[in-house]
């Protein structure tokens, strides 16, 4: 093992999440068509790369969904909750929506070929014949119920896309009470779901796949961070894109709309190519082996929050590596080589510095922790623009706290 080069570099960066230079998400296990394309889209939107790249790969997870399977000692699909971390106007939604684009365009083509269909369908008024169903590939702003049967009726997967995240946390707080939010989890972990209600037949989700990105503001943080969640392990199931130095828009002129078509046609082989097994080369399987067992050994000396976390990175990581693959040079073979994985762990420990960075800051080594009442009357807010009908038990709900705390905090709102 120490003969290996690969490898010995790869073990000496475990041990350092920081070792990437610049604490820069990495781009270099893309194609060089790939890397060329983060940095001028980053710098067309001038958005951090970090952004762009993230982006690039949770939409490209939505793309395969469950087509694209990993077989190691388990069998993993590349579902990524991602959460890209800024304050409001640094550029955390165009990243989204740009690397989005050819799928939503796609999504654009299919719910014509649906509506088409629904006409036929109606016209021919047979009762035997079952309503067409969409093909969906993006939700947003969607109750749990509805996306449950969304993920049914397109077993291959979904990305659910909320420009600012708290909307998607808020619905665990608002149908916790009826389990939604374990539901949640078993989606994540890609345990069968099924879904009883008395207004309908009851169904069953036999293989979840529900890729999630958006952005959220640092003084949001502490809602992601309450005891519930952090005994649920929901927030060590996110990756934080974090960049260490955010620059600020400057709006001119100059300003272009970034080519995609590079990316564009990425997406479309992805979206047309074949259900596809991948396994790892006997090098990249050790290196895998060394990772997992590196975060093991690390467990002893953490707090409980980070050993959550590595466990979820010990699966992060298989599901990271199949679209770095994918998106890489040797995309055709359909064995994962070293290479791709000692760059899979590379973003690894990008993602495990940018999650200490978060659990830090929504606590006690925030520079300026926003209070309680601060961070329920930012949410209730911005909660309340996007549904006027939340009351403040649902709210209580989402910050694990009581109805009369969250009643002081927003009698207490500047009436200005």
């Amino acid at each position: 093992m120490g003969q290996n080069k690969g490898l010995h570099i790869t073990i000496d960066a475990l041990s350092n999440p920081s070792s990437d230079k610049g604490g820069l998400l990495p781009i270099d296990g893309l194609t060089e068509h790939l890397q060329r394309l983060v940095k001028n889209v980053a710098e067309a939107l001038q958005s951090p790369e970090d952004y762009v790249t993230a982006s690039m790969f949770t939409v490209a997870s939505a793309a395969v969904g469950n087509k694209f399977k990993l077989c190691t000692d388990n069998t993993d699909v590349p579902m990524l909750w991602t959460i890209l971390v800024g304050d409001s106007g640094v550029g955390k939604s165009q990243p989204i929506t740009t690397m989005a684009q050819p799928l939503m365009e796609e999504q654009k083509d299919r719910l014509q070929g649906y509506r088409s269909a629904v006409r036929t369908w109606r016209q021919a008024k047979d009762e035997n014949a079952p309503k067409p169903i969409f093909p969906q590939i993006f939700v947003s702003d969607i109750t749990p119920e509805s996306l449950y049967k969304c993920m049914a009726d397109n077993p291959n997967g979904l990305i659910q896309y909320s420009d600012e995240i708290m909307s998607f946390i808020g619905d665990f707080g608002r149908y916790n009470k009826s389990g939604e939010e374990s539901k949640y989890l078993s989606i994540w972990s890609g345990k069968p779901i099924t879904i009883n209600r008395k207004s309908e037949e009851p169904f069953m989700v036999e293989k979840p796949f529900l890729s999630v990105i958006g952005g959220i503001q640092p003084n949001l943080l502490p809602a992601l961070f309450t005891k519930r969640r952090s005994v649920s392990g929901f927030a060590q199931r996110l990756l934080f894109a974090y960049p260490s130095t955010i620059k600020r828009k400057v709006y001119s002129s100059d300003n272009v709309k970034p080519d995609i078509s590079v990316w564009a046609d990425v997406c479309r082989r992805l979206l047309l190519a074949p259900e596809t097994t991948y396994t790892l080369t006997p090098q990249a399987y050790e290196m895998y082996n060394e990772y997992r067992n590196s975060l093991s050994e690390k467990m002893d000396a953490e707090p409980d929050a980070i050993k959550a976390l590595f466990a979820k990175l010990r699966i992060y990581v298989a599901r990271w590596v199949i679209v770095a693959h994918v998106l890489g040079d040797d995309a055709e073979s359909t064995q994962v080589s070293e290479k791709d994985m000692e760059y899979s762990i590379r973003c690894m420990n990008y993602f495990e510095d940018c999650w200490r960075r978060v659990y830090k800051m929504s606590g006690a080594g925030y520079k300026r922790p926003p209070s309680a009442t601060e961070t329920i009357q930012y949410f209730w807010e911005y909660a309340k623009k996007r549904n006027p009908q939340l009351t403040e038990q649902q709210l209580a709900d989402v910050f694990g706290g009581t109805r009369q705390q969250v009643h002081n905090a927003i009698s207490s709102i500047p009436k200005t």
